[in-house]
């Protein structure tokens, strides 16, 4: 069975979708940007209670490209594929029955919200400085 608007003159097909954007304004976005992901900084925070599933952990947030901010807490820039294989790969992590970690994603606005209280002068982005040579 064909769709109605296909059925239907140009111009009625025209009145057709624009009543259709009134009754349902949103609209699903176009292939070109589900194939363009855009990484959101992601804080990772973790509370494991063996040293060496620590340390295993830490070297594998060290391969996503995150940075140790604390002793038990990573942050850095992860795409939505990556940071979701990320937490089912962090289930293999959990082997104690306190242990928990915590995948964090920050959006733009609460990444600019962000405010860091230390003796220290840090932000939560660093700038990142290109070299030509």
């Amino acid at each position: 069975m064909e769709c109605i608007s296909y059925q239907l003159e140009k111009s009625e097909r025209i009145k057709h979708q624009e009543a259709i954007k009134k009754v349902r304004p949103f609209s699903w976005p176009s292939l070109k940007s589900k194939t363009m992901v855009k990484p959101m900084l992601a804080l990772v925070i973790y509370d494991i209670s063996s040293d060496e599933v620590r340390t295993k952990l830490a070297s594998r947030l060290f391969d996503y490209g995150l940075q140790r901010v604390q002793y038990s807490a990573f942050k850095g820039e992860l795409n939505a594929h990556d940071r979701e294989i990320l937490v089912r790969e962090l289930r293999n992590y959990i082997g104690g029955e306190r242990d928990i970690i915590y995948v964090v994603p920050l959006c733009d606005r609460c990444v600019r919200l962000c405010r860091i209280v230390s003796e220290k002068p840090s932000e939560i982005l660093e700038k990142e400085e290109v070299k030509i040579i």
